[in-house]
């Protein structure tokens, strides 16, 4: 593969497993009495020795019973409340409250999922035990607590994570979908609890979660256009989404991060979408490169000389990416597809290394192409960068 072209990872269902020989699980004590013990407030149960949450003597309920003599489940447990209190414990009170708040809509999500396993009916159709939903629902938990509180540069992120679930069940007997039986939306975007002095982040944790519940609502007929006034309005810009009425399709919204520094953050929104019945998942990207000063967003007046001198070389140089991965067949790249990717700051990611163009599905080569990105370095953008940058490169203060 040419050395400037990455494949991205093909948008759609989030790594959820179901149920495969070899998963991974991690664990949970009894759901309910998790809820008590990992949200302060609600009036937890003592934990005994040997357990990780609760007491095992003491859980009636079929679920918490299964969960009870399974070994990995109990132990991995005490792995979850781990990661839940450090993170906790970085974060500010306001961060805090959030996070107890993204663990308790987590608990009730993943509850009403596995509690359909206890059928045998749905077990069968859905290909998955008890056991294994709870596995597969507390890895993912693992996962995202791991970055629920991370350091970049002076500033303190914090992971927000919302749930939505509704039941779908149009077709018992083959459920579609990643969590069988539902259709759900994960909506996952960071917002600063911490910023350096003299950065007010109200403004860029605004635009972010914005940005991340209207993205997260892109399918719904008005391209997430009241989800977006929905959470304008709400207290923290957050909104618990409501899908109940939506199309039946699993929908996750995650994030990574790119250029980090007290001018600029470059942050990559990511909308994956499986649609129940489609023939295969799909999705698409952004980046929001939110200048912190002005709080907007980059253009590429902040970052270019003017003329079409940038515009070509971004252009000529992802033709030959394209061409490679199109096994040398130039005449099926379109040119004037290439240009129009390049020119779009919202298909940019900045980091320390350089400028990343996300290329979307179906912008230039077929699906099954998936996603691609051409990288170019700082050192040979150089000659094309205005000479005083908005933000400081690595090396370059500014």
């Amino acid at each position: 593969m040419n050395r400037h072209m990455t494949r991205r990872p093909r948008p759609g269902r989030s790594p959820l497993y179901r149920g495969e020989k070899g998963t991974k699980g991690i664990a949970a004590a009894s759901l309910a009495i998790l809820l008590q013990a990992a949200v302060p407030g609600l009036g937890g149960i003592s934990a005994p020795a040997q357990a990780a949450s609760f007491d095992c003597g003491k859980a009636t309920q079929p679920l918490d019973q299964r969960i009870c003599r399974d070994s990995e489940l109990s132990h991995m447990d005490e792995d979850l409340a781990a990661r839940y209190a450090k993170a906790k414990a970085a974060l500010s009170p306001q961060g805090q409250k959030l996070l107890q708040d993204s663990q308790r809509d987590w608990l009730a999500f993943a509850r009403r999922i596995c509690k359909t396993r206890l059928d045998a009916k749905m077990a069968e159709a859905a290909e998955q035990t008890p056991e294994q939903c709870l596995k597969a629902e507390y890895q993912e938990r693992l996962d995202d607590l791991d970055s629920a509180a991370v350091e970049l540069n002076g500033f303190l992120f914090q992971r927000i994570d919302l749930y939505g679930l509704a039941a779908d069940d149009s077709d018992p007997e083959m459920p579609h979908g990643t969590r069988a039986g539902f259709s759900y939306r994960r909506i996952s975007f960071p917002r600063i609890d911490r910023a350096p002095a003299g950065i007010d982040p109200a403004g860029w944790n605004r635009m972010i979660a914005i940005a991340a519940q209207q993205m997260a609502a892109s399918g719904d007929g008005d391209d997430g256009a009241a989800a977006a006034a929905a959470a304008g309005k709400a207290p923290g810009n957050i909104v618990k989404p409501d899908i109940d009425r939506a199309e039946a399709a699993d929908i996750d919204v995650f994030y990574d991060f790119g250029l980090v520094t007290p001018q600029m953050i470059s942050l990559n929104l990511s909308y994956g979408v499986y649609g129940h019945g489609a023939a295969h998942p799909s999705g698409f990207a952004e980046t929001h490169s939110i200048l912190l000063g002005e709080m907007r967003e980059l253009t590429a007046k902040d970052l270019f000389k003017e003329g079409p001198d940038w515009q070509r070389f971004l252009t000529e140089r992802s033709h030959e990416s394209w061409v490679e991965i199109m096994e040398g067949a130039s005449t099926e790249v379109d040119d004037k597809a290439i240009a129009d990717v390049v020119k779009d700051p919202q298909l940019w990611q900045l980091s320390d290394k350089g400028l990343a163009v996300f290329f979307p599905l179906y912008s230039v080569g077929p699906y099954v192409v998936g996603e691609q990105q051409v990288d170019f370095t700082w050192e040979e953008l150089k000659p094309y960068l205005l000479d005083k940058l908005p933000f400081a490169l690595p090396g370059n203060p500014s």
